[in-house]
């Protein structure tokens, strides 16, 4: 079971945040442990596998090799392989990785919250994966995972107030961030009690690049990340890209974002270093293909996926769009449970001095890492 206590040691891997000595994958209990201070809280993000790389060095192995190596990894280690699927621009490319080199993956996944939420890819993501398991004639399942509302309700009437220490959890009234997800959705727990061994990929997420002074960095944002602190490869939840086992598949896709940026910035005078914070933010659906193209990634027919539409509801805030719907309906006609979510916004704000209900938390970068000097055309370095 799923403890409120956000600094069990075992869940602690390589991804959390830090205050002094402090470790936690809560950001609340951080924020709180630091005052509401957020100079004083560090994201950490596998800095102990990228503190022992050199990060200026792009990996010799094609994209397409890493890939191959990924998904033969997961397929050796466990005796059930699925795969989370919305046939967007990661989880194709994580599809496809299997597909194109014969590796068998047992189950497509696609998570349903249509009870609650107007999901604008769902049906392309059902038809995409269908499409693909038919021309290939892939021996895979293809299952939908419901998401009801009361998943949502049951969360935080088990948790209380609590509930804003969970690691990863949203401010959002939205709690299907992959911890929860892996273990308290009940059909997932079902399934994974039926099999020795399984693993539930999660496609997530691209690199994040900047150029400053002349100098590119990868790093990373926890606001991206924040749905999947904690889950690491506890109870099956696994990502394919940001791993320990080939950390190299990540440093490779950052080279290739650096050099597709580069690009731009030096054929395209409109292009500035604002457009590559605008593009890695989806706020630029028009280059949203073509980054992800130079990135190696391919996409399902989902024209929503393949521009990045639906991206911009994933801010963790109550305010967020999406979940505007349930949340009304909540407060409208289930008090109980809309006055725990309401609390937890209001000890967070008390506790921090942040105003959280109209907003959201501080978002909180990781540590840089110099990758290379810019580089204009003709000039090699």
């Amino acid at each position: 079971m799923l403890q409120t206590n956000p600094n069990e040691l075992t869940r602690i891997g390589d991804s959390y945040y830090q205050v002094g000595n402090f470790k936690t994958l809560s950001k609340v209990l951080a924020l709180e442990k630091a005052g509401g201070d957020s100079t004083r809280v560090q994201f950490c993000w596998m800095d102990d596998t990228w503190d022992q790389m050199n990060m200026t060095q792009e990996p010799k192995a094609t994209w397409d090799e890493l890939l191959r190596i990924r998904a033969q990894q997961l397929r050796d280690r466990y005796s059930h392989v699925g795969l989370f699927y919305s046939g967007g621009w990661d989880s194709h490319t994580a599809l496809m990785a299997f597909v194109k080199n014969n590796i068998p993956l047992d189950e497509i996944l696609v998570y349903d919250k249509t009870s609650h939420v107007q999901d604008v890819e769902l049906a392309d993501s059902i038809t995409s994966a269908q499409r693909i398991i038919k021309e290939h004639n892939l021996q895979t399942r293809l299952t939908s995972v419901p998401v009801p509302w009361d998943f949502h309700a049951q969360i935080y009437k088990e948790y209380r107030q609590n509930w804003i220490y969970l690691p990863g959890a949203h401010l959002c009234f939205n709690k299907t961030v992959r911890l929860l997800q892996h273990e308290k959705h009940q059909e997932l727990l079902d399934a994974k009690q039926t099999r020795m061994s399984a693993c539930y990929i999660e496609a997530h997420d691209k690199p994040r690049v900047s150029l400053y002074n002349g100098q590119w960095s990868t790093f990373y944002v926890d606001a991206a990340m924040g749905a999947y602190i904690g889950s690491g490869d506890h109870d099956g939840a696994t990502l394919f890209y940001f791993t320990n086992d080939l950390p190299e598949l990540h440093l490779k896709q950052v080279h290739m974002s650096i050099r597709y940026f580069e690009y731009k910035l030096n054929t395209d005078p409109t292009f500035t270093t604002q457009t590559i914070h605008d593009v890695q933010s989806f706020r630029r659906p028009d280059l949203y293909p073509e980054y992800n193209q130079a990135i190696g990634r391919t996409c399902g027919p989902n024209l929503s996926a393949r521009h990045g539409l639906a991206k911009n509801n994933t801010v963790d805030t109550p305010q967020r769009e999406e979940m505007k719907r349930l949340l009304n309906f909540t407060r409208d006609y289930v008090d109980d449970v809309y006055d725990i979510y309401e609390g937890g916004l209001s000890s967070i704000t008390e506790m921090t001095g942040i105003d959280v209900m109209q907003g959201q938390l501080p978002v909180m970068l990781s540590k840089q890492y110099p990758i290379r000097a810019f580089q204009k055309p003709g000039i090699v370095l």
